[in-house]
C-alpha cells in the first residue's frame, strides 16, 4: 500500500497547487452544502414564530444563496478534478511508453502490441478517474461526513449518536465487499488486455486470414467471439460487486431515515426539539447518504484503479534485460566485429546458436547462409545488443559491446531488414526519423535519395520532401520502402551495415536497385548480409555457413566458390541450393 501511495503522490506532486484549489473547492461546497438546509431549518421556525417578512425574506434568500453557490462551485470543481486527472494520468501514459520502447526483444516478443496498447492506455483511462476522484473527494467527504455529525449532535446527540451507528455499519459492509470485489476487478483488465492482444494480432495477419478464405474468418472470428464471451463473463462478476455495493447502501439508509424520523418525532412531541430543527436532522442524515455513497463510488473506482494500478506498477518494474555498459569506447572509423565462442537460446529452449566465433575484419562484407533457423538472424542481433549471448562475448574494434553505451553502440550501426517500417508522416521525416539523424538539411536528403536511385520516384511526388506517405498520404511499394530503409542508414553514416534478408520480398527490378543502394551502403564500411539470393552474396568478400546453430563453414568468398569440396561451392548450383535448402 505505502509503494502505492508513493507512485499516486510522485504523478500528483507536480499539480499540487491545483490539487490544492481542488481541495479548497470541495471545502467550500461542503460548507454551503451543510448550511443550506440549516438555514431552511431556521427558516420553518422563524415562519412558526410569526417572524416579521423581512426576516423570513432574508433567511430564504441566504439559504437560497448557498444552494445555488454550491451547485456552482461543484460544477467548477468537476472541472478542475477531471483535469487534475487527465494531466497526472497523461505523464503516466507518457512514462509507460517510454519504458516499453526501452524494453528489450525478450519482452516484446512475449507481449503483443494490443496487449500493451491496453495496459499503457486502458489500464491509465483507469486511474484517470482514480487521480481525479479519489483523494480529494476522500478528504472532502470525510470532512462532510464528520460536519454533518457534528451538526447533528448540535441538534441532538441521540439523533448524532444513531446516524454515526448506521453510517458505520455501511462503510464495514463496503470494506468488506471491496475484499472480495478488487480480484474480480484485475481479472477485468486481464481479459480487456488479452481481447485487444488478440485483436492486434490478427489484424496484423489480415491479408493471410483473408487468403485463407471462410475457415480462417471463422476460426479468428470464433476466437473473437470466445474471447469477449469470457469478458462479458468477467465483468459482469465484477460489476455485481458494485450493484451488491449500491444495494446494501440503499437499505442502510432507509434504516437511518426511518429511525431518524422515529427517535425525532418522539422529541418532537416532547417538546425537546423543533420542527425546523427535526427538519434539519432529517435533512442531515439523508444528507449523510451522499459521502457513503461516494464512498461507496470510491470504493468502485479503488477496485478498478487498483487493479489498473498494479498493471502499471508490474508494466515498469519489468526491467530490460539488456542494460548499459560502462567504460568501453569505440575508436573511430570502420570497425571489426568477433563472436567469440557465442552460444544463445531463447528462455529455456534448446539453443539457437551453439559456440560460434566468426571474426570479420574492419572493412570487410561477411555474408552469412543456411537453412531457415539455422540462426543467421539471431547471430545478428547480438551486434546491436538486441540479445545478449548466453556464454561468449561479441567485440566490435576490439572492446566487449558489454562495456558500451548503447546509445553509442547503437549509433554506429545501421540495420535493413526485409520488414520495413514506415510511419504515416512525410517523407522526410521518415529518413530522419523525426529530426533524430544530424544531416538532415534538405540538400543532403535529396543526394542520398538520388544515390540509391530514388531520385525520379522523389521528383514524381506532389510535394517532394513534404509529402506523406502511408495511410494519410501516398502508397510506397516494397522495393521503395527498402530504398527509402537504406537511405535511413547512409544518413547516419553508421561503421557497421547489417542486411537481413532485405531484398527476400522483391521483383528482379526492384531488386537490382536495392543490389546497387546496397552496394553504395557497404562502401568503407563493415558489413554483414544475410541473404538466401545468391546475387547479393557477391557484395561480400567472406561467407559464413550455419547449420543447426553451428558454424561448418567459413572463408573467403572467392577460395570458397574455387573450392569444388566446400559448401558454398554445392550451393551455387540451383540444384544443390534446392537440395539443402
Amino acid at each position: 500500500m505505502s509503494t502505492s501511495l508513493q507512485f499516486l503522490a510522485h504523478y500528483l506532486r507536480p499539480y499540487r497547487v491545483t490539487a490544492l484549489a481542488l481541495a479548497m473547492l470541495i471545502i467550500a461546497t461542503i460548507a454551503m452544502s451543510i448550511a443550506t438546509p440549516i438555514f431552511v431549518g431556521r427558516f420553518i421556525d422563524q415562519a412558526l414564530a410569526s417572524a416579521s417578512m423581512r426576516t423570513l425574506i432574508t433567511t430564504a434568500l441566504i439559504a437560497l444563496t448557498f444552494s445555488v453557490f454550491a451547485q456552482l462551485l461543484s460544477v467548477l470543481e468537476a472541472r478542475v478534478a477531471e483535469g487534475l486527472g487527465w494531466a497526472a494520468t497523461n505523464d503516466i501514459r507518457v512514462d509507460l511508453t517510454a519504458h516499453v520502447l526501452r524494453l528489450d526483444h525478450s519482452f516484446h516478443t512475449t507481449h503483443t502490441s494490443g496487449e500493451l496498447i491496453e495496459r499503457v492506455d486502458g489500464d491509465s483511462s483507469q486511474l484517470a478517474g482514480f487521480f481525479a476522484r479519489f483523494a480529494t473527494h476522500l478528504v472532502g467527504n470525510v470532512l462532510l461526513f464528520v460536519g454533518i455529525l457534528v451538526w447533528l449532535a448540535i441538534v441532538d446527540w441521540r439523533i448524532a449518536a444513531n446516524a454515526a451507528v448506521i453510517a458505520s455499519l455501511a462503510i464495514l459492509v463496503m470494506l468488506g465487499v471491496r475484499r472480495h470485489a478488487t480480484p474480480a476487478w484485475a481479472a477485468e483488465r486481464a481479459a480487456s488486455a488479452g481481447f485487444y492482444g488478440y485483436i492486434s494480432e490478427h489484424l496484423e495477419g489480415l491479408e493471410d486470414i483473408r487468403a485463407g478464405g471462410e475457415t480462417a474468418r471463422g476460426f479468428v472470428l470464433r476466437g473473437f467471439l470466445l474471447r469477449l464471451r469470457d469478458w462479458l463473463s468477467i465483468t459482469n462478476r465484477a460489476g455485481m460487486w458494485g450493484y451488491l455495493l449500491a444495494a446494501t447502501n440503499s437499505a442502510v439508509f432507509a434504516l437511518a431515515l426511518a429511525s431518524t424520523l422515529a427517535i425525532g418525532g418522539y422529541l418532537y412531541r416532547s417538546e425537546s426539539l423543533t420542527l425546523g430543527a427535526l427538519f434539519v436532522a432529517v435533512r442531515l442524515t439523508d444528507m449523510l447518504r451522499e459521502p457513503i455513497a461516494e464512498f461507496r463510488r470510491q470504493v468502485q473506482v479503488v477496485q478498478q484503479g487498483a487493479a489498473s494500478l498494479g498493471r502499471v506498477q508490474s508494466l515498469l518494474n519489468e526491467q530490460p534485460r539488456i542494460t548499459d555498459g560502462v567504460g568501453g569506447t569505440l575508436p573511430d572509423g570502420a570497425l571489426s566485429v568477433v563472436w567469440n565462442d557465442v552460444t544463445f537460446s531463447y528462455g529455456n529452449n534448446e539453443p539457437i546458436l551453439r559456440h560460434v566465433s566468426i571474426e570479420v575484419p574492419a572493412g570487410r562484407t561477411l555474408g552469412l547462409i543456411g537453412r531457415t533457423g539455422s540462426g543467421k538472424s539471431t547471430l545478428t542481433r547480438l551486434v546491436p545488443r538486441l540479445l545478449d549471448p548466453d556464454t561468449g562475448s561479441v567485440e566490435i574494434g576490439g572492446v566487449d559491446i558489454r562495456t558500451l553505451p548503447l546509445a553509442d553502440l547503437r549509433q554506429r550501426i545501421g540495420v535493413v531488414t526485409q520488414e520495413t517500417n514506415l510511419f504515416d508522416a512525410s517523407l522526410e521525416d521518415n529518413l530522419t526519423l523525426y529530426g533524430t539523424i544530424a544531416t538532415a538539411d534538405h540538400t543532403t536528403l535529396i543526394e542520398t535519395l538520388r544515390r540509391i536511385g530514388l531520385g525520379n520516384w522523389l521528383d514524381s511526388l506532389p510535394d517532394g520532401l513534404a509529402t506523406r506517405l502511408g495511410k494519410g498520404g501516398i502508397e510506397v511499394s516494397a522495393g521503395e520502402a527498402q530504398l527509402i530503409a537504406c537511405a535511413r542508414v547512409l544518413l547516419r553514416d553508421p561503421d557497421i551495415v547489417i542486411l537481413d534478408e532485405a531484398s527476400a520480398r522483391l521483383d528482379p527490378i526492384a531488386e537490382r536497385l536495392l543490389h546497387e543502394a546496397i552496394g553504395a551502403l557497404l562502401v568503407g564500411r563493415t558489413g554483414i548480409v544475410i541473404a538466401h539470393r545468391l546475387d547479393t552474396l557477391t557484395l561480400t568478400d567472406d561467407i559464413a555457413v550455419l547449420s543447426d546453430g553451428e558454424l561448418i563453414e567459413f572463408g573467403a568468398r572467392k577460395e570458397l566458390m574455387q573450392d569444388a569440396e566446400s559448401r558454398f561451392a554445392a550451393l551455387l548450383s540451383l540444384e544443390a541450393w534446392e537440395v539443402q535448402f
